[in-house]
């Protein structure tokens, strides 16, 4: 059966549905803001939790980077290793594997794998194989350029900047990896093309389709881009429409519209069923370091004393 999901998996892109790596804006306006975007796997990171997922004031919890318990819900080739202070602790199964099942439909009609998928794409009888990004960090000490993957989702911006577009240097408070402009594509050294993708035969197509797939480490980590690039592979428009989305088969399953969980009770992940029974649009609310006696903040917009710095 193939299943999908709308909330647990956000499959919007940056700036757009708040995808993967959404612009995480500390205060204050910093050299080339606006160009160069914060990766919110680089700054958000200490605020997800056990299912690598967090939430922000309104209370959607969302990914964006691999959603870890709907993939161990759904037996996408995860194992749970220990229960820590914040629940499961998980691993990628080290073999075999199986292809990943879909996690969410991208707003261009394109399945969402997880991290596996077939080493042939043309060949079901392939070996199955973890995914590799494209993607890599860049070796420069200056953001003075656009990696060229990213002159689509700047228009108007010349890949050799001015000095007001340019980034901060690469220095220990601004390292790389901060921004999203700071990884380039480079064609041959992974499996997926720059919008995190390829066309490839899956069980679900057997003949073929366009799809995209979250991208990990071997050790099971985020790897940029982690779900999507900066841009869709397919057009965007409304399902039903001329030239609109895949069909989404008539048996897949939805477990979640809107932010209430519509699937099945028998979740066998207990931290993902808490949240989807219970948690899924509560505010989360966090403790300031600054002063933790006023007891918890909600996580954003935050609140903070005058003078005070984000990192």
């Amino acid at each position: 059966m193939i299943k999908k999901t709308r909330t647990v998996l956000v499959v919007g892109l940056l700036g757009l549905s708040g995808a993967m790596n959404s612009i995480a804006q500390p205060p204050g306006m910093q050299m080339g803001d606006g160009v160069w975007l914060r990766d919110a796997y680089f700054g958000e990171v200490e605020t997800f939790d056990s299912c690598l997922a967090h939430q922000p004031g309104q209370g959607m919890h969302h990914n964006h980077v691999q959603p870890i318990c709907l993939r161990f819900t759904l037996g996408d080739n995860a194992e749970i290793v220990g229960t820590g202070r914040t629940g499961n602790v998980y691993r990628e199964k080290a073999g075999p594997w199986t292809h990943s099942p879909i996690l969410g439909w991208s707003l261009d009609g394109y399945p969402i794998y997880g991290p596996y998928g077939y080493s042939d794409p043309r060949s079901a009888t392939s070996a199955v194989k973890r995914m590799q990004t494209g993607y890599r960090l860049r070796t420069m000490t200056g953001r003075t350029s656009l990696p060229d993957w990213a002159l689509g989702y700047h228009p108007n911006v010349p890949r050799q900047l001015p000095t007001a577009q340019q980034g901060p240097a690469v220095n220990e408070r601004f390292p790389l990896g901060r921004y999203v402009e700071d990884y380039e594509f480079v064609a041959g050294i992974g499996d997926l093309d720059q919008f995190n993708g390829r066309t490839t035969v899956t069980p679900d197509f057997p003949s073929g389709t366009y799809a995209y797939f979250v991208t990990i480490k071997a050790d099971g980590s985020p790897a940029f881009p982690y779900i999507q690039g900066l841009q869709y592979n397919g057009t965007v428009r409304p399902q039903g429409g001329p030239g609109g989305m895949v069909t989404v088969p008539s048996d897949a399953v939805d477990y979640f519209n809107n932010g209430s969980f519509t699937g099945p009770q028998n979740m066998t992940d207990p931290q993902l069923k808490s949240l989807i029974t219970g948690n899924g649009q509560t505010v989360a609310r966090a403790l300031i370091a600054w002063d933790p006696s006023s007891g918890p903040q909600t996580t954003w917009p935050g609140v903070q004393p005058a003078g005070a710095r984000a990192p």
